[in-house]
Order: C-alpha cells, then structure tokens, then sequence
C-alpha cells in the first residue's frame, strides 16, 4: 500500500471512532502482518489467512465486517490509537507519519 493513500485515509478519518477509522484498511497486508505480530492466536489465524489470500492473489477476497472488527480491535488494544496502528503498519514513527498525513 501507498504511504500517501493511507494517510489519505487517516486523514479522512481522523475524527471517527477508533476502531472505524481502521476498519477500511485492516485487511491490507501491511496491517494484516502487525496483527500476526500480536500474539493472539485468534488473530494470527486470521492474518495468516487473510494474507494467504492476498498473496495467492485474491486480492480482492473481501473480509467479513466481523473480521475487520477483530483484527481492528486487536490493533487498538496493542498500539492504543489508530495513530500508533497506521505508524506501526507503515513502519514509521506517529510523527513521521503525521508529518505526511499533514502533507496531503
């Protein structure tokens, strides 16, 4: 995923709830693969996966709301904001990630 398109994303949902301001990207590999990271045994089979589909190119597999909503859930609880998530997915510090969020 494009730096710029998640910072796009955050910024559109900066003012939402949480866990709604990460629902739309959680599925994405980047995201999927701090979930693994998490050691949830729950969420690592979902992240396994979930990436497993995307890596056999089915892409565009949709994971279910209930899905999202575990992984999202599981992120906030790790990283405390959807700052901190979106930072840890890109590999960034919240302020390095903000300072991009800000230019665009």
């Amino acid at each position: 995923m494009h730096i710029e398109y998640a910072a796009g994303v955050f910024k559109g949902r900066m003012q939402s709830a949480p866990i709604h301001a990460l629902i739309g990207l959680v599925a994405e590999p980047e995201f999927l693969q701090q979930a693994d990271l998490l050691g949830d045994k729950k969420v690592q089979a979902l992240a396994a996966k979930l990436l497993k589909a995307y890596d056999s190119g089915l892409r565009f597999q949709k994971a279910t709301q209930k899905q999202r909503e575990t992984i999202a859930a599981a992120l906030l609880e790790k990283h405390g904001t959807p700052l901190a998530v979106y930072a840890a997915a890109m590999g960034m510090s919240e302020l390095q990630f903000m300072a991009i969020v800000e230019a665009v």
